[in-house]
């Protein structure tokens, strides 16, 4: 029998956005009724990384140094390092190769209802440049898994679904800008968008997924 290839980086990243959408449903039932903006940002990062147990030849960290999986992936950039690459930080999650080599950086956020530069700028950054490396690095892919949310319209306005569609848009016109000054490949996965009957608002489990061209990573 042929030994079984990697665990397909798109399908991780739809596993961890319905690991996302398990945590928003669960939160709301602890809390009587609350979303997930209202949650800790690692009740998220632990549900999404739960999410991937079943997939045989991937293994995760969470809370992984930036700068060790850096050097364990060979993906230790040449010269000085950007104000963003905060080398000394963490990753939230990291996803691990069978032969324990960083495959994955993942970050993530709990909860976006606007699009904030000083907020997301620096994880884009650092993400992209993560893949961005002088050597050959076994990380193929980088990501930032969020929680979106909009309010209900006022009457007259769109609908709680053009809101949060229009929200996703510009985060992902925003990541745009980092994929493209590195050089790097970028797809938006998203949940389906969940709209509350009682008119409070819409939200939605999403990944901005940054890839290295030639790696053979298909996330569209």
């Amino acid at each position: 029998m042929a030994a079984k290839g990697p665990d397909s980086g798109k399908e991780l990243i739809i596993s961890m956005i319905k690991g996302g959408e398990k945590a928003c449903t669960e939160y709301c039932k602890l809390s009587g009724g609350y979303w997930l903006n209202r949650a800790p940002e690692y009740f998220l990062t632990t549900y999404a990384a739960s999410a991937l147990r079943n997939f045989g030849s991937t293994s995760i960290g969470l809370e992984v140094s930036v700068n060790k999986s850096r050097k364990e992936a060979n993906a230790v950039r040449n010269g000085r390092p950007s104000q963003h690459d905060r080398r000394n930080g963490r990753y939230d999650i990291v996803l691990y190769r069978a032969d324990d080599k960083p495959r994955g950086c993942v970050e993530v956020k709990s909860s976006l209802y606007s699009v904030d530069r000083r907020r997301l700028v620096p994880d884009f950054v650092r993400l992209c440049s993560t893949l961005n490396s002088k050597e050959r690095s076994s990380i193929q892919f980088s990501g930032l898994l969020f929680f979106a949310s909009v309010a209900a319209p006022q009457r007259g306005k769109d609908t709680e679904e053009e809101r949060l569609n229009a929200l996703l848009m510009r985060i992902n016109d925003l990541a745009k800008e980092s994929s493209e000054k590195y050089n790097v490949s970028q797809n938006l996965l998203k949940s389906k968008i969940r709209v509350d009957p009682n008119g409070g608002g819409a939200w939605c489990i999403g990944c901005v997924v940054f890839s290295n061209n030639g790696t053979g990573q298909n996330f569209r």
